[in-house]
Order: C-alpha cells, then structure tokens, then sequence
C-alpha cells in the first residue's frame, strides 16, 4: 500500500526532474515517563560539549548580495545552521546556533565583514524558538549589544521565552563551570526589548536605491513569512522564514526547520502524529503551491537554504524526500514497541543521512513505544516488534 505522502514524494522528485528535462491524549503514567525522559535529554542536549568538528561553508552569490552557509553536520549534540546574509553596505545573521563553538563560527564570519566599517550588522533574526536555533542569543547580545535580535511574531517570542527559561532555569545551567549552558540570569528572554517582535521587512535589511528603481509589479527583495501565513504547525508550534530576490530570476528561501535535507528529521517532544500532519500539510499544500507551480519555476531559479542539511536547488525533490522519510518513520514508530528495532529499521533505509543523533537519541526516546501504545499496541518490555497498525492518516490535503 502506497500512502498519500509517499506518492506526493515521488510525483515533486518526477516533476522537478521533468522541469530540469524542460492530537491524540496521553494517560496520566505516560506523561510522567515523558516527563522522566524529557529531563534526562534536556541534560544530555545542554551538558555535553559540542563536537570540535570544525563547520562546513558555503557561499552563493546573486545581484551584489551573498549568503555564507554555516553548516554543522554530524554535531553531537546536534545543532541548527547558521546563515550570514551581507552586500556592500550591510549583514543579516539568520539563526545563532546554540553552544560556544557555533558563536566562534559566527564571529569569524563576521569580523572580515564589519572590519573596516563599511558594512552595518543590521540584525539577528531567530526562525522559531528552539534552542539549537536560539541558544546562543545571550552571547550574541554581549558581543553585539547595540545589534537587535527579531523573531518573526509574538508566538515565536513566547516559544523563545519558554524554552529557553525551561531549558536554562530547569537544570540552572549557567554556572561558570559550564560555559555551553544557557545563562537565562545573563539575559532579560522575556523583555520585548531584548528580542523584538519584527514588524516590518525593513527592520532586517534595508532596501537600497537602486532596488527601488525595480518595476512596480516586481516581488519585494526580502518578504518575512510567518506560521500566521499557512495556519498551521511545523516542525515548531510557531515559525517564520525569509525569501530574498536578490534578482528577478533568483529566490532564496531561507527555511528554518520546515525542511530538512539529506539529515534525519527532528519528530521528538512536541512533534506527535497529528503535529507531523500539519507538519506535512504545510509542505504539500502552502509550500508546493507557493515553490512548486510552472509559471514560477519556468522564470525563477529557487534555492533553499534549511535550518539542517547544505543548500539545494531542488526544492522539490528536498521536500519530496523529506516526506517520504516522515511518512516512513511514522509507520515504522507505530508498528514496534522496541526503540533499537525502530533504529536499526530506519537506519536500514536512512544510513546515508546525517545527524543520527537526532534519530537516535532526540527522536525515538519520544516516539517509541509511546505511538505504538496510544493507537492500541500492546507493548510489554520491547515486544512485539510489529503491531501491523496504520498512522493516522492526514487528510487535509
């Protein structure tokens, strides 16, 4: 049996390739164990240092502004991309990362880019709240103090707040013995002063003359979406992400968390099944219509650059296999009561992708046998390994 998803998978891969030719409850003991378990990964998330793998760069340049790519594959733990957007006059920093050596990576990016003076850091702009993302926001206000730090609306402020206070307060991690910790005492999360909600495009990148010269039907340079645009849950409960133009035939969408590439897909705490459909949704109705159509792609080149994984100019082929894994993960979680035999079944199809921890240790401990349980499993210790039970299906799309 095919699903919907794996078959919408497919048909983007086939029609990018042609286009290239041419909420369920929980019982009161579950929710405990979740609690448990929470905690546990919290302190694993924050306590540990990060790998000194050194990041991954990558530049892409288009009508006088460029991106440098931070990429950070295979970090354990794992943490988000960071994107440094400049032209000649001014820089975007798009996502923090979260522990010291992702702020090492960002100040070396930037200081050749503000050396001389030429350029002004405009801003900090925070996709979505979680702390792979946003961990790093206090350093960067000490470092950058008179720069602001945006988020893209008041629900992405409030998710910042909470997880951050959670994450820094709950295991009181800004102690000076730990310096990757989070240091909520250091940092005023809550003050609207201190993260700003974004209220205009502007606030991020300034529009030069000769933009404003553009035809008076001409897609604006930087346009801000926001989870208020699609009416419906990602990856994060609240989510923004930015498409540039830098020319008339070139779009970067700079996408947070809604799609991952070539790296296994965060479905832990927050994500449940009926979330993952929403999730889903966002990409096969809002995303595909908006990325996806001939008329745009038969004039615009689009590049994506995520929240985890390298850029790509196959938009769709990226979304594609981001829900082919979804949709695979889903039926494996439901059908084992086993968390090694749920690996060791993704990993037989998924090997390739990067960022196994995210799998391994921020995913299955969420999932499994949690998903099996709550559609009707009957799970003792890690038996049986299949239930021959179907996810929900999503049928809003």
């Amino acid at each position: 049996l095919v699903s919907p998803w794996s078959l919408l998978g497919l048909s983007l891969v086939s029609l990018t390739h042609t286009h290239t030719r041419h909420h369920h409850h929980q019982s009161l003991a579950m929710n405990q164990r979740l609690h448990v378990i929470f905690a546990t990964l919290l302190l694993v998330l924050l306590v540990l240092p990060a790998s000194a793998t050194a990041p991954e760069h990558q530049l892409v340049q288009a009508g006088g502004i460029s991106v440098q790519a931070i990429l950070r594959p295979n970090r354990n733990p794992p943490t988000a991309n960071t994107y440094v957007i400049y032209d000649d006059h001014q820089v975007l920093v798009v996502d923090v990362g979260k522990v010291y050596n992702d702020t090492l990576a960002i100040v070396a990016a930037l200081d050749p880019l503000l050396k001389d003076g030429a350029r002004r850091l405009n801003a900090f702009f925070l996709t979505h709240g979680h702390p792979d993302h946003v961990g790093n926001v206090w350093r960067m206000a000490e470092l950058y103090p008179t720069v602001p730090l945006y988020v893209g609306n008041a629900g992405v402020h409030t998710e910042t707040v909470t997880l951050m206070r959670v994450f820094g307060n709950f295991l009181n991690l800004s102690s000076p013995g730990n310096p990757d910790g989070n240091a909520p005492d250091r940092f005023p999360y809550a003050s609207r002063r201190a993260i700003r909600i974004l209220t205009s495009p502007e606030q991020l990148w300034h529009t030069p003359p000769e933009a404003l010269l553009r035809p008076a039907d001409a897609p604006p340079l930087l346009r801000v979406l926001t989870n208020e645009d699609t009416a419906r849950l990602g990856e994060s409960n609240h989510y923004a992400w930015l498409e540039f133009r830098p020319t008339a035939d070139q779009l970067w969408v700079l996408g947070g968390d809604l799609v991952y590439v070539n790296t296994h897909v965060y479905m832990g705490f927050g994500v449940s099944l009926m979330a993952q459909c929403d999730w889903a949704n966002v990409l096969l109705t809002d995303w595909t219509k908006r990325y996806g159509s001939e008329p745009l792609l038969s004039k615009v080149h689009v590049t994506l650059f995520p929240g985890h994984g390298p850029p790509t100019s196959d938009l769709l082929v990226a979304i594609g296999e981001h829900l082919a894994y979804m949709e695979y993960v889903r039926r494996v979680f439901v059908n084992t009561c086993s968390p090694s035999d749920a690996f060791e079944r993704v990993m037989s199809r998924y090997s390739r992708l990067n960022d196994v921890t995210l799998l391994q240790a921020y995913t299955i401990p969420y999932r499994v046998p949690y998903d099996a349980l709550n559609l009707g499993c009957k799970c003792v210790a890690d038996a049986p390994p299949s239930c021959g039970i179907t996810p929900p299906t999503c049928l809003s799309y």
